[in-house]
């Protein structure tokens, strides 16, 4: 079936080492929040160089688990990956499926990078993410002049709130059954972004600096840090990449 085949952000934690001696502070190196998912780049199983591997229902292909249809793991050389260099192809009703843990009540954010295989019509990419089963978003990629070696990928978000222990994230193609090519995913992270419950209560706690306390705001804004920027939305490698949990 190679009609076609050439087929949670994961931000940095910057900390702040305060060194004592000469009255001087040092930031630490950024290390890179652990992603719940294992392998969201898909670099295990390796596929064939410049080729691809079909998995069907009920097969692992590495931490993950094909649940539907059938989908295709894309070797290193057969086209432009968002991180690493494999990807998979979802075809037109593939599936697949990893469980990981969660802690009730906390708000996860699911990142991943998404394309289409431009070998064919029709242009218009289909699917859909799913927590435990639930659609959590649907999305669509054209493919129109796009190619292998430029897969134009753009980067996708949602938000969910645990209500398990264990929670199941999917990707599943949504196209026709008669579509041979489907949506591209890669570089899956999906982070903790905390317990909106606890967040509440410590917000509701803390006492407000006053204008020019020590360690306040000043009226001014003077002294303040400017935000972090991102890097460009859908750009390749412009962001940390999510770390592996162990």
């Amino acid at each position: 079936m190679f009609s076609s085949r050439v087929s949670v952000a994961a931000a940095a934690a910057a900390a702040l080492l305060a060194v004592v001696g000469a009255g001087t502070a040092a930031t630490a190196a950024p290390a890179p929040l652990a992603s719940r998912i294992h392998d969201g780049s898909f670099e295990t199983p390796r596929a064939p160089v410049n080729f691809f591997t079909s998995y069907f229902p009920g097969q692992f292909m590495g931490s993950w688990y094909v649940s539907g249809g059938a989908v295709d793991l894309i070797g290193a050389g057969t086209w432009q990956a968002a991180e690493g260099d494999q990807s998979i192809d979802l075809n037109a009703r593939g599936a697949v499926s990893q469980t990981f843990t969660t802690n009730v009540g906390t708000t996860y954010t699911v990142t991943y990078s998404l394309a289409g295989n431009p070998y064919d019509l029709p242009a218009l990419k289909t699917g859909e993410a799913l927590i435990d089963g639930q659609r959590f978003q649907e999305f669509s990629f054209d493919v129109t002049g796009k190619t292998y070696g430029n897969m134009g990928y753009v980067r996708r978000q949602f938000t969910f709130v645990a209500t398990g222990t264990t929670t199941t994230l999917t990707f599943a193609g949504t196209m026709s059954a008669t579509a041979a090519n489907g949506a591209v995913i890669d570089d899956v992270c999906v982070e903790a972004r905390g317990n909106l419950a606890e967040l509440r209560r410590r917000i509701s706690t803390q006492t407000p600096y006053r204008a020019n306390e020590p360690g306040g705001p000043s009226p001014t804004g003077a002294g303040r840090r400017a935000p972090a920027r991102s890097g460009p939305q859908g750009s390749l490698h412009h962001r940390p990449a999510c770390a592996t949990p162990r």
